[in-house]
């Protein structure tokens, strides 16, 4: 069994696996984290499981609770599904008017510190846009909004977690 969050194991100085506690996301070493993220999206069965996959893994290991999915179709993107967002995004975002998406529909990661100043979709701006591989194969745009509050950006180990979503 995990250890619990929040909890502190104190039998030793290191975590452990066998103990039942879990410990704190931010003491997963990139390795980690990886791979916690690479067997949640193997298990996934049915396109639902795959958005909660992608849920889980953008909220506990990135640090956002605010993501939509867009499916790449020829011209533009289209809404797939959304969660945590107050306001409705946009349900088409066309390349020939967002720049941003196209790229992204391209397959390249579009994030804060590799754009300049990043894109609003609708009123909401955007952290980051990742190439992903929708459950039933055909290409999709996962777009995090805010991060959570003690979250200041994304990093090189979240840029890592989001190459699993592109495979």
């Amino acid at each position: 069994m995990g250890k619990q969050l929040g909890t502190k194991n104190r039998d030793s100085k290191a975590p452990s696996a066998s103990d039942g506690e879990l410990i704190s996301p931010a003491t997963l070493t990139v390795e980690a984290r990886k791979k916690a993220a690479a067997h949640r999206l193997q298990i996934v069965r049915t396109e639902q499981e795959h958005m909660e996959a992608l849920r889980e893994i953008t909220a506990n290991l990135i640090g956002s609770e605010q993501m939509a999915v867009y499916q790449v179709e020829r011209s533009c993107c289209t809404l797939r599904w959304q969660f945590g967002l107050d306001a409705k995004p946009r349900h088409l975002l066309p390349f020939a008017q967002e720049e941003h998406i196209k790229k992204a529909a391209e397959g390249i990661l579009v994030s804060a510190g590799t754009a300049g100043e990043m894109p609003c979709i609708g009123d909401l701006p955007v952290q980051a846009l990742i190439p992903i591989r929708l459950h039933n194969g055909s290409g999709g745009v996962l777009v995090l909004f805010a991060l959570l509050q003690q979250k200041k950006s994304l990093d090189a180990s979240d840029r890592e977690l989001f190459e699993l979503f592109m495979r």
